[in-house]
């Protein structure tokens, strides 16, 4: 019974423990806010063609201020509805560069550019409708 216990205590002892061992970094890089204003899309007054279909545009501009030398990032539809009642007209939406980077002051605009296609049986009425544009940095 001793010789068993003497080669059950040997074999334990030479069992033998690794560890290993990390250093946990953290970091974080404080961005000053994003604060974003956009122009309205305002087409006018505009009459309803008598002929052939008119397409008309204009412009709004987008002014996005926050941290200086960033990027960021916008996201828009292609498109909005703009409604009188029951009648819509389509806006086709473009904006060139959906990735600016904000200058030394911290700002960019970036033009959106609007299109509305009317024809003879576009029906007459005030029109308006929205999106939502969401800008933040990448």
């Amino acid at each position: 019974m001793t010789k068993f216990l003497t080669i059950l205590g040997l074999g334990v002892g030479t069992v033998a423990f690794a560890s290993s061992s990390v250093t946990l970094k953290a970091s974080v890089n404080v961005l000053m806010p994003i604060v974003v204003t956009v122009d309205d899309l305002n087409f006018g007054n505009i009459v309803r063609p008598t002929g052939q279909s008119e397409s008309h545009k204009t412009i709004a501009n987008l002014t996005i201020q926050g941290q200086k030398n960033e990027k960021v990032t916008i996201v828009m539809p292609d498109s909005l509805s703009m409604d009188s009642g029951k009648n819509s007209i389509n806006v086709d939406l473009a904006l060139p560069d959906k990735t600016p980077t904000l200058d030394q002051s911290g700002q960019a605009i970036e033009s959106i550019t609007a299109s509305i296609e009317l024809t003879p049986q576009t029906q007459t009425g005030s029109y308006s409708g929205s999106t939502t544009i969401t800008v933040s940095y990448m």
